[in-house]
């Protein structure tokens, strides 16, 4: 995987991972990720699918390789991401955005934990493709908490990416297929089927094609 690492790149690709409203905002909180010798400051060189949000087409990076907050606690409870504070709203959302893509599981799963009472447009596909990866614990923490998520938000977001909604419904299947099938003898009790359908991101046929009525 090729990584890059020229800060005004990476400003740019997080900038594109935000809406243009919040631009200003999205500046600062890059200004606030702590940097060191023992940390790269990088990314994938791959995004994932395009995702329309307010008047923006964003492209939110697979993966960021930053160096993390000081208080990092692995493995978990990570009881504290203090660089910025909760008081600050939109810079406490798009910090957790943004970590939430971080190449570290525990880390990423402490940042949705976040993600979940919050009701910024910007969010659902950085909470969505957590819902399409591999990790159990992280898809499982998303079914557990989905009545948590501002479903009209969820709703709205799902309508206006069908193809990015198309494809993380694929990678569900799949990854069910591959690693989870022994534990979850049916897609029906899979956590990623069960959040997905409460969000509705499955039709009604595909539904009742996988119940088998």
């Amino acid at each position: 995987m090729n990584f890059k690492v020229e800060n005004d790149e990476i400003e740019r690709r997080i900038l594109n991972a935000f809406p243009v409203e919040i631009r200003e905002d999205v500046i600062n909180v890059i200004k606030l990720i702590p940097s060191g010798k023992d940390r790269s400051f990088a990314l994938s060189s791959d995004d994932i699918e395009k995702v329309h949000v307010l008047n923006s087409s964003l492209s939110i990076p697979y993966r960021i390789y930053f160096k993390r907050p000081d208080i990092y606690y692995f493995p978990p409870p990570i009881t504290e991401i203090p660089t910025i504070d909760e008081s600050n709203k939109t810079a406490y959302s798009i910090f957790n955005c943004i970590y939430s893509r971080d190449d570290n599981g525990y880390f990423r799963q402490a940042c949705l934990e976040r993600l979940i009472p919050l009701s910024d447009p910007w969010i659902p596909p950085f909470v969505l493709k957590l819902l399409s990866e591999y990790v159990i614990e992280i898809i499982e923490v998303i079914a557990a908490s989905v009545e948590k998520l501002n479903f009209e938000l969820y709703e709205m977001f799902i309508r206006n990416n069908p193809f990015f909604i198309t494809k993380m419904k694929k990678r569900i299947i799949s990854y069910w297929a591959c690693y989870f099938i022994h534990q979850y003898k049916t897609f029906t009790d899979f956590p990623g089927f069960i959040a997905g359908e409460s969000l509705g991101i499955w039709t009604r046929q595909e539904v009742r094609r996988v119940r088998g009525y």
